[in-house]
């Protein structure tokens, strides 16, 4: 039986004509030598083993055909017009490279001018040699004052040159090193900027395209060669299947075997139309996040736009249906929870659950086999709802110090905080100062009291404080406790406990149903948007599932902490130590925007679930595209016709344009609707193309193809409101969330980025970023 091997791309085919290649490509590996397969040879193709095969009238399908294995593989390269196909395969050929032994999809014309464009790229090297060295005699003679240029620095979103000669890297080097030839090596080493790179490498194979945009941003042969595993070595003995399956081949084909499953994948694929939005590619990094056993926890960072949701779905995915850890002993799927920080966030990752595979096997609430998608939060309260009263008495007991009586309810921020005035105006001997205020009260509650599950007035005084910006002696943390005390009682009085109690109080009754023999609630757990868990996520997380192999995969971005407060995954008893990756290749953001949302972080300090610095360094994209563009006007009624001449122009071009206004708060949000369409633009409240305005917060975890950002402005961008009165280190963290706000704003865009201020811009925005700002 043939087997069947996709190329990873997109068709603009109609839907009846992608059934009609389905059918097709399914009589292939049904019986490929049957007289209605219609398989025909073409002649004069530089590569034999290409073959025409019968759509329709008008269409003909492009396969290759490989004989000389166990099997017969076909190649299916594409759909076209049938003079358009023979035309293409004319050029087309398979070639397995000899230095690294990963297929590659090639026009052969390509070959033709290697042995040329290396003896002109030698000539050039040299030419480029004797230019430098007389440049370097010309500088060390020069007056003093011709070196101190008064130029202008670039613009913190300016597309940056290769750094290719600071490699050492040349033609040669890329070919005997890593198996790029001339073809693609010269043009891409000849390039300026990393944007004219994409542009002369937008033919190249998609492991050469990722290689040498790794390259030009400082990474090394051998970074690159074990971030694409070009060294890995497949065991089959099929030729063929050896090639096509090396991790980097994968990026450019989908070998699908002959099991009985190939054909649902297969019509997934065709039918979709494209490859990308079916969420099957994974660069050979996220393959092994994504499959590899681990002996415990494991976290995955990574800014914005590289991938780390994706690997998290497959991740779910290889543990639902055992390519992991192996069918279950009693045939039934793992239990498993994809989990992340708010139910929208959970829905989002539901449906693209679904279109990765609609069949895995789902679960409604965890604990049951399959896959359960919710909110961290949906989680809590599913936890707490089935708990009896003796349960819950037992576990406020140990947590609180004393028992509830019943079920508490969620308490918002706006009551929790009132709630804190309050007990701080009961309490006779209460801090004063900053230290008195509901964050900093908040804070301590959560990061100390509930963190080390300390009880009383004695455990609070030696409690380990590491971490808090503001120290405090025996005489402040009495008076801070005192408050604790006063606020918890009253939040008994209530009936209502914020989630971070409720949290905790759910991992509390699963641990002493753990220790009563009842065993944990699911088998394994995956995390996306990590760094936005608080205290009572983590104690539940830990709670859910047992210590044990690929027990938490966890995903993460410091950098986008809008929520909460940095913690330590240690501190739940989840060790990482040996298991931490990092993902530096964005997959959505142009390199220019991306640039420009790094910069917005530069100078302030990141930390991760560890504690330790999360750097920006090492970030590359893999798309350019128009440097984000800044205007400043006095009023909002200025900014709406600035964006609303950019949302004509980016509807006027591209008709399934998804774009994005974002802004701080929900008053500017409907102040922007009202002005938009009272201007003829109808903002959409459906997914997809169209006009969309949101708040930056809402923005999270979604992308638009353009975007722009209103109301950047001092006073709204950091917010000036609930600043009176706190800690420097509450100040300090409420600015860095407002930093990592417009930082995951500007990430959202994919193509395009505009920022609209008022009279005073953001002090937030990147340094230079005004610098050729239209008013």
């Amino acid at each position: 039986m043939p087997t069947i091997t996709l190329i990873n791309k997109k068709e603009n085919l109609d839907g009846s004509v992608r059934k009609r290649v389905f059918d097709m490509l399914s009589k292939l590996q049904e019986d490929d030598t049957s007289v209605g397969a219609h398989v025909e040879p073409i002649k004069n193709s530089v590569d034999p083993r290409i073959r025409s095969v019968r759509v329709n009238d008008q269409f003909r399908s492009l396969v290759f055909r490989i004989d000389g294995g166990a099997e017969t593989h076909y190649v299916y390269v594409g759909t076209y017009n049938h003079d358009e196909a023979y035309d293409t395969a004319a050029t087309l050929t398979l070639k397995v490279n000899p230095v690294n032994g990963v297929l590659s999809l090639v026009r052969e014309q390509a070959a033709e001018i290697d042995a040329a464009l290396a003896a002109e790229n030698t000539k050039q090297e040299q030419i480029a040699a004797a230019e430098a060295k007389a440049a370097a005699a010309a500088e060390a003679t020069a007056p003093e004052s011709d070196t101190s240029s008064s130029s202008t620095p670039p613009s913190p979103a300016a597309t940056p040159a290769p750094a290719f000669g600071e490699g050492g890297i040349t033609a040669d080097v890329l070919r005997s090193e890593l198996g790029i030839e001339p073809s693609v090596a010269g043009p891409a080493l000849a390039a300026s900027t990393l944007a004219e790179l994409e542009a002369v490498l937008s033919e190249a194979a998609p492991w050469e395209r990722d290689a040498l945009l790794g390259l030009a941003v400082g990474y090394t042969i051998e970074q690159v060669r074990t971030e694409l595993d070009l060294g890995a070595e497949s065991t089959s003995e099929d030729e063929f299947v050896r090639a096509v399956t090396k991790p980097a081949s994968s990026m450019q084909f989908t070998y699908l075997g002959d099991s009985r499953e190939s054909k649902d994948v297969m019509r997934d694929i065709i039918e979709s139309g494209d490859f990308e939005a079916w969420t099957t590619f994974l660069h050979p990094t996220q393959r092994i996040l994504a499959t590899r056993s681990r002996n415990g926890s494991w976290r995955v960072s990574g800014g914005a736009g590289t991938g780390k949701t994706v690997v998290a779905l497959h991740r779910t995915k290889a543990l639902v249906d055992g390519t992991i850890d192996g069918p279950g002993a009693d045939g039934t799927a793992p239990r498993v929870l994809l989990t992340t920080f708010t139910k929208v966030l959970a829905a989002s990752l539901g449906r693209q659950l679904s279109v990765l595979d609609p069949n895995l096997p789902r679960a409604k609430t965890a604990g049951e086999p399959g896959v359960c998608v919710a909110g961290i939060d949906q989680v809590t309260m599913a936890v707490l709802r089935t708990t009896s009263t003796d349960q819950l008495r037992e576990a406020s007991s140990t947590l609180l110090g004393s028992p509830l009586q019943s079920m508490p309810l969620p308490l918002s921020d706006q009551d929790d905080r009132e709630l804190w005035l309050e007990a701080a105006e009961r309490t006779s001997d209460a801090p004063s100062g900053p230290t008195s205020s509901p964050d900093f009260l908040r804070g301590e509650l959560e990061t100390v009291v509930l963190a080390q599950r300390v009880t009383t007035k004695a455990g609070y005084l030696k409690a380990d404080r590491s971490g808090r910006g503001t120290p405090l002696n025996r005489k402040a943390r009495t008076a801070v406790w005192a408050v604790i005390e006063a606020y918890l009682a009253i939040t008994r009085r209530e009936g209502k406990q914020t989630f971070p109690v409720l949290g905790c109080l759910a991992a509390t009754v699963l641990d002493l149903r753990a220790e009563a023999g009842g065993g944990r609630l699911v088998d394994h757990a995956v995390v996306d948007e990590a760094q936005d868990f608080h205290v009572g996520h983590w104690r539940l997380l830990r709670a859910v599932v047992a210590d044990s192999p690929n027990d938490l995969f966890i995903a993460e971005d410091g950098h986008q902490r809008i929520y909460g407060r940095p913690t330590r995954l240690s501190h739940y008893g989840i060790n990482i130590v040996g298991r931490a990756n990092r993902l530096t290749l964005n997959y959505r953001t142009t390199a220019e925007n991306l640039g420009f949302a790094m910069n917005i972080l530069h100078g302030d300090t990141f930390v991760d679930t560890e504690g330790d610095a999360d750097s920006t360094a090492g970030y590359r994209s893999a798309r350019s595209g128009p440097v984000p563009q800044v205007a400043q006007a006095q009023t909002l009624a200025g900014e709406l016709d600035v964006a609303e001449k950019h949302i004509r122009e980016w509807l006027a071009h591209d008709d399934g344009a998804s774009i994005g206004v974002l802004t701080h708060n929900r008053r500017d949000v409907d102040r922007i609707i009202d002005g938009l369409e009272s201007r003829g633009i109808d903002v959409s409240t459906e997914d997809g193309a169209g006009v969309h305005v949101l708040t930056m917060h809402s923005s999270k975890g979604m992308e638009f193809t353009h975007v722009v950002l209103a109301r950047v402005s001092e006073g709204t961008l950091p917010s000036s409101h609930g600043t009176y009165g706190l800690t420097d280190e509450d100040r300090e963290h409420l600015l860095r969330r407002e930093r990592s706000l417009l930082y995951v704003a500007s990430s959202r865009a994919r193509d395009q980025l505009v920022v609209t201020t008022g009279e005073k811009p953001s002090t937030l925005l990147p340094e230079g970023a005004l610098a050729g700002a239209s008013s």
